[in-house]
């Protein structure tokens, strides 16, 4: 029926061009439509007074749209109006057919490999009756584009192990610019591996005007199969740093199953761990913990091992690349008084290969006490006041220092030092840090994951138990051991706080990994947050010098485990004050992984209020 009417078939006109060919340019066919309108309205107008009186309303109006509506649809006529489809023309234009050759088409369904089932296709007539009208150029995409000469070269090919289907149309994307293409036939099972396509190569083809057109291969959802999807592990990291990984999968046909999520080093095995799997097609996340190990370019395998049934095994695992690094960090703090806290985080970095702490304590009014420099001239004149001073650490940790101790040139330097150098702030608590020494007022107010309470008197010294937030349950920077529960428990049995310092609200994007019990009021004790190209963080305390002894003496770990590096194998008996100085380099850039270190503590410590030794502790 509408071509009865119409003469063309519907998808003409959905799919073409309305275009004008008349000689005549479109504004004055504009010009002609407005007079028309404005004459046939003036001469209603005109003729109202003598019309019966049952016009004299709503019918004038209906009567001068029907006029307005012929005459508009006369002029439009004398336009030539006019539907232009592209079309392409017979030997001229290149139609370019791609084949994945990646691995996950050598699955083998129904007798035949999903390749093999693709090439028949091909074979069956289709490329025959393409080549009559078109130019054909054959291409095989997996990890990169190819162009081959015969489907035959496809079986002399190795398949590669993954797909990068986007890349590949990225790559004849390219090519069109010089080539008249005029459409991409892609034959492939959809397994892209690869991020998928960007909408920058959606773009390209459709300002050229280049449909592709996609034939599918395989089944939409194997009954029994594993699939990893992806694996989030930082692109860096220091050497022998403990590392996180976020791997995701799915599956379907094993549901409430164990299986065994395995990182691998080559053929070296780094780190294991028993999963349950979810219900059936619900994408499932697990963390993975595991050791850097030494310095060197690392391609690490995330695989999950088959299980009994499943119809393919290509697909149960990923690689990532990873750059192990053994260049040292570098952290200044600065602290404003002599107290436990500047004591032992110096002592829990003094032999440590890859992190230098470099300090400054302020001693009386105008005097401070350098520690771990490198060089005499070194913070010599106080506080770093050029960028090129600043920015040569990795992260800083300001102690019980009040914000006017920086003059407005340093703040903005500590601004930009964070934003732009993508370094870590970390702000401990203190009698003259945070809300009683006027950060909150200063101009590195929006530093902070909190708006600071506008008063005096908020660091108390009273006991205060600690806890962790359900975020900080399962975050790296608090993981003491890898079951989330257990490491809930662990922190509840850490030694109480012998001061605390209310912080205020935390910000909209802030994350509270831990909190505080005092007495029936529940505290925010360590917050951070991501800000430009670094992150900040606050430890609302200055007692975590505490949690160097458990007075237990069955306990695992006490470690701050987001510390930057964990040693395996050692004899660890108990464990330092780490947070300053881990949640220090953790802010700095969290995919440098992290690694705890527990030092033997010192005689003095070794003797509690009792006068009695205290208990040597061995560790999980």
């Amino acid at each position: 029926m509408f071509e009865f009417f119409f003469k063309y078939p519907r998808a003409v006109f959905s799919k073409g061009e309305f275009v004008l060919l008349g000689a005549w340019p479109k504004w004055v066919l504009a010009i002609f439509l407005l007079a028309a309108a404005g004459g046939l309205a003036w001469l209603i107008r005109t003729r109202l007074p003598q019309a019966s009186p049952h016009v004299r309303n709503w019918k004038a109006g209906a009567i001068w749209m029907l006029q307005f509506t012929m005459a508009a649809f006369l002029l439009i006529l004398l336009w030539q109006p006019a539907i232009l489809v592209a079309e392409l023309r017979p030997q001229q234009n290149i139609i370019a057919v791609l084949l994945d050759d990646s691995r996950s088409m050598a699955i083998s369904e129904n007798g035949a490999t999903r390749e093999s089932q693709a090439v028949k296709t091909l074979e069956s007539g289709v490329l025959d009756e393409l080549q009559k009208k078109f130019q054909i150029r054959l291409y095989r995409v997996d990890g990169r584009l190819a162009r081959i000469a015969t489907l035959d070269e496809l079986k002399t090919a190795a398949p590669a192990p993954a797909t990068r289907l986007g890349d590949g149309l990225k790559q004849l994307a390219g090519e069109a610019a010089d080539l008249p293409i005029g459409a991409v036939m892609l034959l492939s099972d959809g397994d892209d591996n690869s991020g998928g396509i960007d909408l920058e190569t959606i773009s390209t083809f459709r300002s050229r005007r280049i449909p592709v057109h996609t034939v599918g291969f395989g089944l939409e959802q194997a009954p029994r199969d594993i699939e990893v999807d992806d694996a989030i592990v930082p692109p860096r990291a220091l050497a022998d740093s403990r590392l996180a990984a976020k791997v995701s999968f799915h599956q379907r046909g094993y549901a409430g199953q164990k299986a065994m999520l395995t990182v691998r080093d080559s053929d070296k095995a780094l780190a294991a761990r028993e999963i349950t799997l979810a219900p059936d097609g619900q994408v499932q996340n697990e963390t993975l913990l595991f050791n850097a190990g030494p310095a060197g370019s690392k391609n690490l395998q995330f695989t999950i091992d088959p299980l009994p049934g499943e119809e393919n095994r290509a697909n149960n695992g990923v690689t990532r690349l990873v750059n192990v690094e053994s260049s040292k960090r570098r952290i200044l703090y600065v602290e404003g008084e002599p107290r436990w806290e500047y004591k032992f985080i110096r002592r829990a970095e003094q032999d440590d290969r890859i992190v230098t702490v470099v300090s400054m304590l302020r001693t009386s009014e105008n005097k401070i006490y350098r520690q771990g420099i490198s060089d005499p001239k070194e913070l010599a004149d106080g506080f770093p006041s050029r960028v090129e001073e600043l920015f040569d650490y990795q992260a800083l940790v300001v102690g019980s220092v009040e914000a006017s101790y920086f003059t407005a040139a340093q703040q903005e330097l500590i601004q930009q030092f964070v934003d732009r150098r993508g370094g870590g702030l970390l702000l401990l608590g203190g009698r003259a840090s945070l809300g009683d020494g006027g950060w909150g007022v200063s101009s590195l107010a929006d530093l902070l994951p909190v708006v600071l309470p506008n008063k005096k008197g908020t660091f108390h010294r009273d006991p205060a138990t600690v806890e962790l937030s359900p975020v900080g349950a399962d975050n790296i920077i608090t993981r003491l051991v890898e079951d989330p529960a257990r490491n809930a428990e662990r922190w509840k049995k850490l030694p109480y706080l012998m001061d605390y310092q209310e912080v205020g609200t935390p910000k909209p994007g802030a994350v509270v990994l831990a909190e505080m019990n005092v007495g029936s009021r529940k505290l925010p004790l360590l917050i951070t947050q991501n800000y430009g190209r670094g992150r900040t963080a606050v430890l609302a305390t200055g007692g975590t010098w505490r949690w160097q002894i458990k007075p237990t003496r069955n306990s695992g770990s006490n470690c701050f485990a987001g510390s930057l590096r964990t040693r395996r194998g050692a004899s660890l008996r108990r464990c330092q004050a780490r947070c300053c100085l881990t949640m220090a380099v953790s802010v700095f850039q969290l995919k440098y992984g992290t690694k705890i270190i527990c030092r033997q503590p010192t005689p003095m410590l070794r003797r509690i209020s009792s006068g009695r030794e205290a208990p040597r502790l061995k560790l999980n």
